[in-house]
């Protein structure tokens, strides 16, 4: 919600200031639009993005949205099946541990319990998260490259713009109208590349950011609260030392 209300808000800003500019309010909106200018400094980025990327590679990027502006559900959701397991499943046999598995909605709770459940050792266990966290990281982290390298690309791109349109008019320096086209969409081109990349894709790529490390974070905790449970530990204990390290770090958002 935040990241949504922060896009309009700036957008509001940039209308808001060209109506103070111009003393009238329709007509000053308008006049920043520049069709031409939208499509170097946005097609632009667009390409480059892909040619980066690639068109999968962008969509995967697209969609990684989603974490960002979609509600997170409650990261200690099915926690409780950690205990239930270690009280029932691990003792009585896969077949009770596998209906207790309904408790996990948490994919990588439910892969974590179902190594444990299901014969693994520490060390197996342990290994298994860390490969299941590697594996979300590189994905995660490639979503969000693509993010960062879409803002640098609209940067740059509203500044070849900028220079076009800078170049095109020292050839119209004796022709008012002309002049006056080319130097407006020289700067139009730089407005729509700034205010794409640090209205939208700087803070998606770093809403990602902040979102991916909690999460990382979270299956962390529930990595080691699993194997401290396998090893003996008492489930009860590991659970409420789960559940503070996971609250305190929600604080933020």
């Amino acid at each position: 919600m935040g990241t949504i209300l922060g896009f309009f808000a700036g957008a509001a800003t940039i209308a808001l200031s060209a109506i103070l500019a111009a003393g009238s309010g329709k007509a000053a909106v308008l006049a920043l639009w520049n069709p031409s200018s939208a499509f170097i400094a946005l097609g632009g980025c667009a390409a480059s993005t892909i040619a980066a990327f690639g068109l999968k590679g962008v969509f995967s990027g697209l969609s990684a949205a989603g974490r960002a502006l979609v509600k997170r559900p409650d990261p200690l959701h099915g926690i409780d099946a950690i205990s239930m397991l270690a009280d029932l499943g691990w003792n009585l046999g896969p077949a009770v541990a596998e209906d207790m598995l309904n408790e996990a909605s948490d994919p990588f709770l439910r892969a974590g319990l179902e190594q444990a459940a299901f014969g693994g050792d520490e060390k197996e266990l342990e290994s298994f998260l860390a490969t299941q966290m590697k594996a979300v990281e590189q994905l995660r982290g490639n979503q969000r490259a693509v993010w960062e390298f879409a803002a640098n690309a609209a940067d740059s791109w509203g500044a070849i713009g900028a220079f076009l349109g800078f170049a095109a008019a020292l050839f119209f320096m004796d022709d008012p109208v002309l002049l006056k086209a080319c130097l407006f969409s020289a700067l139009a081109s730089a407005l729509y590349g700034l205010a794409a990349s640090n209205l939208l894709m700087k803070p998606m790529a770093r809403k990602l950011d902040i979102i991916d490390s909690f999460e990382a974070f979270r299956k962390e905790c529930v990595c080691e609260a699993l194997i401290s449970v396998l090893a003996g530990e008492s489930p009860e204990f590991a659970i409420k030392r789960l559940r503070n390290l996971i609250t305190h770090s929600t604080d933020f958002f």
